[in-house]
């Protein structure tokens, strides 16, 4: 069974930063509505330096991968 193209998939190499600079906190295994993805889409922005834990930022002027870039990656690689 090929494996299943998710949304992560499509943002990985679109990223400058690769998975390092981005985490998606929902489901994201099947196509993504824009409301769907910028609830899920968190921009890492920093690092606290007292806990060591990413500092994360849902907002929209953060997205480095903004929905329609990232749609049409996920539709090329599913072959769409």
């Amino acid at each position: 069974m090929p494996n299943q193209i998710t949304y992560l998939d499509a943002v990985w190499p679109l990223h400058p930063k690769g998975s390092g600079g981005f985490i998606l906190r929902q489901p994201h295994n099947n196509a993504l509505t824009e409301a769907e993805y910028n609830a899920a889409y968190h921009e890492i922005i920093g690092v606290d330096t007292k806990t060591d834990e990413a500092i994360l930022s849902n907002d929209l002027a953060d997205q480095t991968v903004k929905y329609a870039a990232a749609k049409a990656k996920y539709e090329e690689l599913k072959g769409s």
